[in-house]
């Protein structure tokens, strides 16, 4: 029997001691719906979803460009391989 935690990536936060703030970087914005946005690696082989609630001071609307995605707050979240 597997055990699907151990196969779970989850997506990596870094802190920033500078301005107090937690944030996902070098993503690549992709979609949004009313509540979540799509964010990708830079090559789209892997995405996650993410809250709106949760992003903090808004993303770029540009998938051609790497952002770094402040957060209000931790959520674990998990990168999922694109089909």
């Amino acid at each position: 029997m597997e055990n699907n935690n151990l196969q779970r990536r989850l997506v990596e936060f870094s802190y920033n001691a500078s301005d107090n703030t937690n944030c996902i970087k070098d993503v690549y914005y992709e979609t949004e719906t009313n509540r979540a946005v799509k964010f990708t690696n830079q090559t789209s082989e892997r995405y996650f979803w993410m809250p709106k609630t949760m992003i903090k001071h808004g993303w770029k609307k540009d998938p051609k460009m790497p952002q770094d995605i402040k957060t209000k707050y931790y959520l674990e979240l998990i990168w999922h391989d694109s089909e």
